[in-house]
């Protein structure tokens, strides 16, 4: 599909597309405002109220998206461990203003994992027990990994539980499900590592 740039400037992004022909007078009307546009000042294109000179042209334009991003840090005292990061990630929607949109958590280390899940701990406990069964840590020395390291299992585990997750953002809230919760999965810990947090949208 070819994209054609109609405007830009600080505040909107318009564009259309050679399949929107299929809008009945939508290809004439934004010709029309193109040229009108064209004839216009730079502040005039700034204050120029699309939307009213060509209702096609609501389908087309957006606001600007707002962007955050930070990096939280955890140091998990022992090898394995699930902390409910929620209230983390809930802060940082906060600082972000952002109303709408999705946010992306994700483990930046490749023996942790981040998973949306119940906060309850027999579940974990169970979680545990049947990582352990699928990838033991010991005996270390049945992983061709472990020359010089121990850890083979823990890249395995994060392998299971996943690496990321991504969450609408509704009317500035996480919009979760009944218990879903975000939880950072540690399974080579007693070091420090990061998760990201990524916010798009307005």
């Amino acid at each position: 599909m070819r994209k054609y740039p109609l405007l830009r400037n600080p505040y909107f992004d318009i564009l259309y597309y050679s399949n929107d022909l299929k809008i009945k007078g939508g290809f004439a009307k934004i010709r029309q405002t193109r040229a009108v546009m064209t004839g216009l000042s730079e502040t005039g294109r700034q204050n120029f109220d699309l939307s009213r000179h060509s209702p096609v042209l609501k389908t087309f334009w957006r606001k600007k998206m707002k962007t955050y991003r930070k990096e939280l840090w955890f140091e998990v005292p022992t090898r394995r461990a699930f902390i409910n990061i929620t209230p983390h990630v809930e802060a940082c929607l906060g600082e972000s203003g952002i109303k709408e949109g999705f946010l992306l958590a994700n483990a930046m280390h490749i023996t942790a994992s981040v998973f949306i899940n119940d906060d309850e701990s027999g579940l974990h406990h169970d979680y545990d027990i049947w990582l352990e069964k699928l990838a033991p840590h010991e005996p270390v020395s049945g992983y061709r990994h472990n020359v010089g390291e121990d850890n083979a299992d823990a890249h395995m585990k994060r392998q299971i539980m996943g690496r990321e997750v991504v969450v609408a953002v509704t009317k500035g809230r996480l919009d979760f499900g009944p218990w879903e919760q975000i939880f950072y999965g540690e399974f080579d810990g007693r070091r420090k590592k990061r998760v990201l947090i990524k916010i798009i949208g307005e």
